[in-house]
């Protein structure tokens, strides 16, 4: 078994020409492979219900058999196992891909009632590269997901970016996302990318297509820590749980202008806002002095930004409009990576000591803190 690191990132068409012109992709011109991928379950979607996803893919005459366990996924990172090898269409041999690992008699005796649930069809592109310390493969995904259901057939399309951890540290990931986001320093003209860091795969996204399920408004998870934990690992516990239900909601927010479909969207992301600038008080003492100002700072303005006018404040279209602007520009999705790169910094840090000012942290500090002002101005 192979344990499969990635970051995964949501971007808009109109986004693609500066991602394709940046620097770092510059110098390699990856060849587009087609990947055709049907993902099955039982009637009853047992693999779904165990977090399992089980897919056929066909690249040109071949095809392979992939199983992937539901792992974890936090700030658009996700660690999970899996396991992928040749297979013959529609004749799994899972003892042969798992070996002896419990889950083949589990898929062994499911084999004969799987069966096509959806499918994604799409292009891949993908650029191999060296940064801050580690070797990731980055994959541009463009096409569609498809799933079919009775006489409907439900499509949607498929944009993101995979950058999947080939050796080195896991934080590296969202330091290629926040470079590739950033403008370069030497090119100050060049408009910042709108990246917005997710925990929904293809496989729950697919899963929901054919359920015919819309988006879902992500609550505040619970994430309850013991007495004795550490207050740094309580903190990150508590902001993690948090920085999944921001994103996920406020991506919602960025795509869809509908003001009626909205009011729980907000309503839960200031409740996750809310909850994580009170985990930040009740932890200041044990955390960075200039991790805790940067962003104390930098949430309070989101969750103003956030706060609708009025006694009841419930969003109206005309407040919901510039909200809808101001989370397609590149800042909100930004902040959340680099929120998320910090969180993994603070196991290298000294208990309740600063880390030590480095050239790259001081502008992203500084970065965030001019993001902070423009949203607090808006």
């Amino acid at each position: 078994m192979a344990q499969e690191t990635e970051l995964k990132l949501l971007l808009r068409p109109e986004t693609l020409p500066a991602l394709l012109a940046h620097p770092l992709l510059g110098g390699q011109r990856p060849r587009p492979r087609r990947l055709r991928n049907t993902y099955v379950d039982t009637p009853a979607l047992d693999l779904m219900a165990r977090g399992l996803a089980v897919r056929e893919r066909r690249i040109g005459r071949s095809t392979l058999l992939t199983v992937k366990t539901a792992g974890t996924s936090i700030g658009g990172l996700s660690v999970r196992g899996e396991w992928e090898g040749p297979t013959r269409p529609g004749q799994p041999d899972f003892p042969a891909l798992l070996g002896e690992h419990p889950l083949a008699t589990t898929l062994a005796a499911l084999a004969d009632e799987l069966a096509p649930v959806f499918r994604t069809d799409f292009t891949r592109r993908a650029w191999h590269l060296e940064h801050a310390g580690a070797r990731i493969e980055l994959a541009l995904d463009q096409g569609h997901i498809m799933a079919s259901r009775g006489t409907a057939t439900r499509r949607e399309p498929l944009l993101e970016l995979e950058l999947e951890l080939v050796d080195g540290p896991a934080h590296a990931l969202y330091e290629l996302a926040l470079s590739l986001a950033w403008p370069t320093d030497n090119d100050p003209v060049r408009p910042g990318l709108w990246l917005m860091p997710s925990d929904r795969s293809k496989a729950q996204r697919g899963l929901a297509l054919f359920l015919g399920r819309g988006p879902t408004v992500q609550q505040p998870a619970p994430a309850a820590t013991n007495p004795g934990t550490d207050p740094r690992q309580a903190f990150r516990t508590v902001a993690w749980a948090c920085l999944g239900t921001l994103q996920a909601n406020l991506a919602h927010l960025a795509l869809d202008a509908d003001a009626l479909a909205a009011a729980a969207f907000v309503h839960h992301s200031r409740a996750a806002l809310a909850r994580l600038l009170a985990a930040l008080d009740q932890h200041a003492s044990w955390l960075p002095a200039p991790f805790v100002a940067t962003w104390r700072t930098y949430w309070q303005a989101a969750d103003r930004r956030l706060t609708p006018p009025g006694p009841d404040a419930t969003p109206s279209p005309r407040w919901m409009r510039p909200l809808h602007e101001a989370l397609q520009a590149p800042a909100p999705g930004l902040a959340l990576l680099a929120f998320a790169r910090d969180l993994h910094r603070l196991d290298h840090d000294g208990a309740g000591a600063p880390r030590p000012a480095q050239p790259r942290a001081a502008s992203s500090r500084a970065r965030v803190r001019k993001a902070s002002a423009r949203a607090a101005a808006a």
